[in-house]
Formats: structure tokens, C-alpha cells, sequence
């Protein structure tokens, strides 16, 4: 057989499975798997964070037999069990887990059964992460890889997929260097770039999952790739349902606060408008952590305690009691400061970003007064005052080192914030040399930004450099979300 007849038979082969596997889709009925008008309703009510209303619609709905009931039940338990962290109904819902993956091992082939199947395992991956089960979160993980790769071999023209591969391409992406060789082991394959081009195609496809998937995408445009206007590009589409979707609310105002635009956030968070919305003590939380930053302490201190009263979880209980103890240290009061980094040191985990931090932060000597106001100010994008600041810290003698090495890195922050690219690339590079070998995190951090700089101003070789010395710094509060941003910059610059 000649090579270009073999090559014209494979493509024929080729065609005809892709043919027969379009017909399969078509061929099954989908009025059991897909969302009718109650279902795409009850839906909408679940992704605005209204449980109770898109329960009653479940509850009521005629065909529980439906495969898509099951899996919106599904999503309205996860979706509670994300907020409220109770650790009792998270056993329950391990066991009824089971039960809805017994119920669609034994229905009806379908694309969906695949969909629904790789997307239970996912959301169990997480939960387990949120409640610290490590392993568990692995194996579920490992599950869902694996129910979704089998669903894209036997349906490639099932756009559904790359809802679930391209977030699992990301996740596999994105992982600490230090994991990645248990990951080819185990025979994982992703990166961000074809991750993102997955979640994007699916959100164009207009599903009735495309605002979930592009709230997803703002978010890992923003925390993950460090192009944030980019991320409130995505959520400004949807800006009609900022004061009545909760979900969307809070994606905005997280993107914000991480952008310097706390004022803006603190506006959206105190105009939003509660209606049947499921109890969402992580407003209060956000609320304290922008007052903080904009040194109205009494008021911080109320929203943290809010929090904290109505919080039944672990996660962020630390660092707001950490952020409460800041507050009223600021306020002078030295004995209600220690009292609560007290109890933060006793109470909750250790397992987000910002808990660790408070974790390393509480085992260390307090920053100087100054220069923490300095801080919080620059986080908050309170440039103005933040200026101000600077200027009375200079005409002060800094004594100790580590404040000497932030005070230099604090200015960076500045600097960079405000469009003066030159000082602030003059001032991390300074970090990084007074930093010396300690574990702080300024230098990594430093390292991170000259890289952004550098690959903005299409100095590839000088922007990977960067990128890799800032993966190159070991122990620091801040080097899984550093490593991440590193190795996603990386990814991008790797066929420059």
C-alpha cells in the first residue's frame, strides 16, 4: 500500500469514528441527563448562592429519577459544605456521595453519566483539601483524571469535557515543583495554557455553565496568572447582578481586594442586597480585612467578630483572629492584642494561604508600627496616605534588620503600584540583596514581580531568570502561591 493511500485510509478511519461518535451522542435520550426549564432554574438560584430557594424547586420537582436533579442536589451540598464547613454533614455527604455514584454507574450510557461522574469526584477532591485530607483529596482527583479522559476518548465531540479537563490541565499546571514528579508518575498531563483554552472554549459554547466557568476563570486569571484587569474584564460582562448574585459579588470584590481597589470592594460588599442568600459569614471577613487595611480598627474589629460568631468552620478563623489582635495593637491596646494572637495561635487550621501566613506571622516579632500602616495602606490601594507614611518612616532610624530589608520592599510594593516601574525594579532588586538567605518572603517575591517586569518588557531570558529564582527560595509563608504564579509565567514564556 502506497503512503499516500495509508495515509487517506486513516484519515477516512479517523472521520468514520468521529462520525460514530457524534451519531452515539445523538442517539441518546437526553431529556434524562440534561437540565429542563425547572432544573436550568433551580440552577441559576444555586450559582447565585440562594440554596434554599433552588432546594424547594428540587424538592418539588416530579422526575427525582432525573440524572441532572441528582447532580444540581449534588452541587447545592458542596456548594453548602464550601461555606459553612460542618464537618458532621460533610461524613453524611461522603456516604450520600456514594449512593448518587451508585445511581449513575447503573444508568443509562450517556456523555453526561461520564460528565456528571468525573465532576462529583472533583468537588470531593476539594472538599477533602478544605477539611485537610490530603491523600483523599489526591485519589479523588486522580478519579475524576481518569473518568474524564475515558469520556473524552468515547465522546471527543462532547463539548461538556473540556469544562472538566480544563480545570484538572490547570490544577495539574500549576502544581508545586516539588509534586510534579509524583504527578508524571502517576501519569497526569496538563499545563495552564491548554487548561485555559479548554474553560474558555467551554464558556463560549454559552451552556447553561458558562457564567460558572467564566467566574472560575476570573479567578484564576487573577490569583493564578497575575493579570487582574484581564479577570474584571470577564466579571464586567455580568455587572447588572453584582448587588443580587452573592457568588458574582464576592468573585468581584475578592479580584479587587487582591488588586488595591479595596475601596471599591467595601462599596460593593455594603450595597449588596441579602435576599434568601445562604448565610455568607465570609462578607464579614472581607469587610474586616479592608477596614484593617484602610485603619478604621474598631470597625475591623466589629466585622471581624462578626465572623468569627457566625463562622462554624476552621478556615480564615486564624487570621482573623490574628487581623484582630493587628487591630488592636494599632489602637495601642497591648493587652487585648496579645490576648487575641493568643487565640489565634490556639484556634483554627492552617490550610489556606492566608492562615498560614498568620500562622508564620505569629511566631515572629511584629513588624514596626510604621511600616505595617505602611503595608496595610498599599494592599488597600490607599496610595495617597500610603505616600505619606513612607515619607514619616524615612525620618525615622529603623534598627531592626528584618524592618529594614521590608521598609525597602514595602516601597517597592509603592512604587510598582503606583506606574513608577523604575524605582520599584530598583527597590526589589535592592530586597533581594539586603534579604540576604533569609527566610523572609520579600526576596522570592521581589523576584516574581522583576520577572512580570521583565516579561512586559519582552526581556524573555532576563524574565525566566527571575521566574526560576523566585521557585529557587525555600520555607517562606508565601511559596506554594509564589511557586504557582512562577511556574504559570514559566509556562507562558517557554516558546519565546
Amino acid at each position: 500500500m502506497s503512503a499516500i493511500k495509508f495515509i487517506e485510509k486513516r484519515k477516512a478511519g479517523i472521520v468514520s469514528c468521529l462520525f460514530l461518535s457524534f451519531s452515539s451522542i445523538a442517539q441518546i435520550n437526553h431529556d434524562q441527563w440534561q437540565f429542563d426549564h425547572t432544573l436550568s432554574e433551580a440552577y441559576q438560584y444555586s450559582i447565585a448562592l440562594q440554596i434554599s430557594q433552588s432546594n424547594d424547586l428540587l424538592d418539588s420537582y416530579a422526575n427525582k429519577q432525573h440524572y441532572g436533579w441528582l447532580y444540581l442536589s449534588h452541587i447545592n451540598d458542596v456548594i453548602e459544605l464550601f461555606i459553612n464547613e460542618n464537618e458532621a454533614k460533610f461524613r453524611e455527604f461522603e456516604d450520600l456521595t456514594d449512593q448518587r455514584l451508585e445511581k449513575l454507574e447503573n444508568a443509562p450510557e450517556s456523555p453526561f453519566k461520564g460528565f456528571y461522574k468525573a465532576e462529583i469526584k472533583l468537588h470531593k477532591s476539594f472538599l477533602h483539601l478544605k477539611f485537610g485530607e490530603e491523600f483523599s483529596a489526591a485519589w479523588n482527583f486522580r478519579q475524576a483524571y481518569r473518568l474524564t479522559i475515558k469520556n473524552i476518548k468515547e465522546y471527543p465531540g462532547f463539548i461538556y469535557n473540556k469544562k472538566s479537563a480544563g480545570l484538572q490541565h490547570i490544577m495539574i499546571g500549576s502544581a508545586p515543583a516539588k509534586h510534579q514528579w509524583l504527578l508524571n508518575l502517576l501519569g497526569f498531563k496538563g499545563d495552564v495554557d491548554t487548561g485555559l483554552e479548554e474553560l474558555q472554549t467551554f464558556s463560549n459554547s454559552n451552556t447553561v455553565y458558562s457564567f460558572e466557568t467564566d467566574v472560575l476563570l476570573a479567578f484564576i486569571y487573577s490569583y493564578l496568572m497575575q493579570e487582574h484587569p484581564h479577570g474584571l474584564e470577564i466579571i464586567e460582562k455580568y455587572k447588572d447582578k453584582l448587588y443580587s448574585n452573592l457568588l458574582l459579588n464576592y468573585a468581584l470584590t475578592s479580584i479587587l481586594i487582591k488588586n488595591s481597589q479595596s475601596e471599591e470592594a467595601l462599596r460593593l460588599l455594603e450595597n449588596f442586597q441579602y435576599k434568601g442568600h445562604i448565610s455568607f459569614p465570609f462578607s464579614d471577613y472581607q469587610k474586616g480585612t479592608i477596614l484593617l487595611q484602610k485603619g478604621e480598627y474598631s470597625r475591623s474589629i466589629r466585622a471581624f467578630q462578626q465572623f468569627i460568631s457566625i463562622h462554624n468552620g476552621s478556615n480564615y478563623i486564624k487570621d482573623a483572629l490574628y487581623k484582630t489582635g493587628l487591630n488592636y495593637w494599632m489602637l495601642d491596646n497591648a493587652a487585648r492584642a496579645n490576648e487575641f494572637f493568643s487565640q489565634a495561635k490556639a484556634r483554627g487550621h492552617s490550610l489556606t494561604e492566608a492562615d498560614k501566613y498568620a500562622d508564620h506571622a505569629l511566631n515572629q516579632p511584629l513588624s514596626d508600627k510604621y511600616i505595617l500602616k505602611l503595608r496595610l495602606l498599599t494592599d488597600g490601594g490607599y496610595y495617597d496616605e500610603a505616600r505619606l507614611m513612607a515619607s514619616e518612616i524615612k525620618g525615622k532610624s529603623i534598627v531592626n534588620e528584618k524592618d529594614r530589608v521590608e521598609f525597602i520592599y514595602r516601597q517597592a510594593r509603592l512604587y510598582d503600584k503606583t506606574g513608577d516601574t523604575l524605582q520599584a525594579i530598583g527597590f526589589y532588586k535592592n530586597t533581594i540583596l539586603y534579604s540576604g538567605d533569609k527566610d523572609w518572603y520579600f526576596a522570592p517575591n521581589s523576584a516574581l514581580q522583576l520577572g512580570y517586569h521583565y516579561e512586559t518588557g519582552n526581556n524573555s531570558q532576563k524574565a525566566k531568570e527571575y521566574f526560576e529564582q523566585a521557585l529557587s527560595y525555600k520555607n517562606h509563608p508565601y511559596k506554594n502561591s509564589i511557586d504557582n504564579k512562577a511556574k504559570a509565567a514559566l509556562a507562558r514564556l517557554k516558546d519565546r
